[in-house]
């Protein structure tokens, strides 16, 4: 279990606690808190919409 926690931090970009909290806050039902939540970084790709077909 070590090893998938410590691939979904890296996924991620979160420590193996915050990762570990996330999986258990989801699984009860909780909210998960901010700070276990995936950090976005420049490389990942954003989806957007011309203008003329967000409406």
């Amino acid at each position: 279990m070590r090893e998938v926690a410590e691939a979904i931090a890296e996924r991620d970009g979160v420590g193996v606690g915050e990762a570990v909290t996330r999986v258990f806050a989801e699984a009860l039902g909780l909210p998960v808190p901010d700070y276990c939540l995936p950090k976005h970084t420049g490389e990942q790709e954003v989806l957007e919409l011309p203008l003329t077909k967000a409406s």
